[in-house]
């Protein structure tokens, strides 16, 4: 998702400190469901919050202890890169929107599982020590080279790209995959899978013939954003993303992607000048995804675009006390109160409009909408 600050979802500016704390609250609820992974040694925790902490004009070298942050979660955001320097010397460098756990960090075994994005490796020669980068179902083994490991979260696809030396391939699934690849030699698995042969009959002894072997059906699969999009929503090229949203496809995409995909094409959409889309977008995603922290604030942008684009007022409200319910104590709370007084005098409901901006001027004195919310509904 992309980490803009707040101040630009409205049309008042944000002080630094709501700034900070509408984001730092979204931020806080996103990774909930990866705690559970290993924690971080307290004595190192400084080295793993210097590899989270990234410059975005720059790349940072970090050096971590051997062996201290085995289980350690990196990851990267929207145009953000890191370098990580292992005990060794061998060389990590994390791309934008790349997610890496370090499952095995030892003089006798390095192990990285590639979660999502990609991850470039410069992999010093141990005698009697394997490298492994893990990406899916895919193992990539590693004696003494450079190489390219990519991970796409949304359809699985896996590449592997080695600029020099050599590795080898092996899969835990079983498929066969190309056993090494040399220096200027890529393996992916989309391609394999586009080519892979179909399998030969299988000798049934008891029959004295044959049987076509079992295979597992296809899961059907509904659209998928392609990797162009992605690659232009990181660099927040958001017109250029949204031209990557085929319109057949759109309405199906945002019923079937992960949440930050739905949000990724919400955002683009409105950043480009398509409200209507825009509004949609977010309309599922709200309803989609209640728990995701970033559902009060879809649904905040929904009621802004039905009130000042869509012309909805009535639809409005209802977004605006949906983004209320959600997080009735969370960062947005304020604008949400605000635009509620807004969407109910656009609709001509005066008694309501009254007591929304009695309850706001209550419940935020000295608040940033103060004097506009003063002049409304008399």
């Amino acid at each position: 998702m992309s980490e803009r600050p707040p101040s630009q979802y409205f049309h008042t500016p944000l002080s630094e400190e709501q700034r900070e704390r509408g984001w730092e609250a979204i931020r806080a609820r996103l990774p909930a469901q990866r705690r559970q992974r290993p924690r971080i040694n307290h004595a190192f925790a400084l080295a793993a919050i210097a590899l989270l902490v990234v410059s975005l004009v720059a790349t940072r070298l970090i050096r971590p202890t051997r062996g201290a942050i085995d289980g350690a979660l990196l990851e990267t955001g929207i145009g953000e890169r890191q370098s990580l320097e292992l005990g060794d010397g061998s060389q990590i460098v994390l791309e934008p929107s790349t997610r890496l756990q370090l499952e095995r960090v030892s003089g006798r075994e390095m192990r990285l599982r590639v979660e999502a994005g990609a991850v470039h490796a410069s992999v010093t020669h141990v005698a009697n020590r394997p490298f492994t980068v893990v990406a899916g179902p895919v193992e990539v083994h590693v004696v003494g080279t450079k190489f390219r490991v990519e991970l796409d979260p949304t359809d699985g696809d896996i590449s592997v790209a080695v600029t020099e030396g050599r590795v080898s391939l092996s899969r835990v699934d079983g498929r066969p995959v190309p056993g090494t690849l040399g220096a200027g030699e890529t393996w992916s698995s989309e391609a394999a899978s586009v080519a892979a042969p179909e399998p030969p009959p299988i000798a049934d002894a008891s029959a004295g013939g044959t049987v076509e072997p079992r295979t597992p059906r296809a899961v059907a699969r509904g659209p998928v954003l392609s990797k162009r999009f992605r690659e232009h929503w990181r660099d927040g090229r958001y017109a250029a993303a949204w031209e990557q949203v085929p319109s057949s496809d759109f309405e199906a995409i945002i019923a079937s992607a992960r949440p930050e995909d739905v949000f990724a094409v919400a955002e683009s959409a409105r950043m480009s000048g398509h409200p209507y889309e825009a509004a949609r977008a977010f309309d599922v995603f709200r309803r989609r995804f209640r728990s995701d922290p970033r559902a009060p604030l879809a649904a905040l942008e929904l009621g802004r675009l039905r009130l000042s684009e869509l012309g909805a007022p009535l639809e409005a409200r209802e977004a605006f006390e949906d983004a209320i319910q959600l997080d009735p104590n969370g960062a947005f709370r304020e604008d949400s109160d605000a635009r509620l007084v807004e969407a109910l005098e656009a609709a001509g409901l005066a008694a309501e409009c009254a007591a929304a901006r009695d309850r706001y001027l209550a419940t935020h004195p000295g608040g940033l909408h103060e004097r506009m919310v003063q002049r409304r509904c008399r």
